[in-house]
């Protein structure tokens, strides 16, 4: 995810690629977690409520929705949250 560099040698290590305020979040949870959507539908509700299948479609659909918002509601707080504010206020809580 082009966050890291790294170097060779006795004075060889990891760096971050770009500085601390340009580096969100998200960036970070994108780069290590599986990409796509938290819900993930398995067909459970409509085998369940085979004999109410408009009222399982429905819900499935309102299920989704729901998820689909909380995340977007995540990622823009993760967008907006840098690694060095971060770095910032655990220093300020630990001191």
């Amino acid at each position: 995810a082009e966050l890291i560099t790294s170097a060779l040698g006795s004075r060889g290590g990891f760096t971050l690629a770009r500085p601390m305020e340009k580096i969100t979040l998200f960036d970070v949870v994108e780069a290590i977690e599986e990409k796509g959507s938290l819900f993930r539908p398995t067909g459970l509700i409509e085998q369940v409520f085979h004999k109410q299948e408009r009222a399982a479609n429905i819900g499935v659909t309102r299920i989704e929705q729901t998820f689909n918002e909380s995340e977007e509601a995540a990622k823009a707080k993760l967008r907006r949250l840098t690694l060095e504010t971060l770095l910032k206020e655990i220093r300020e809580d630990y001191v």
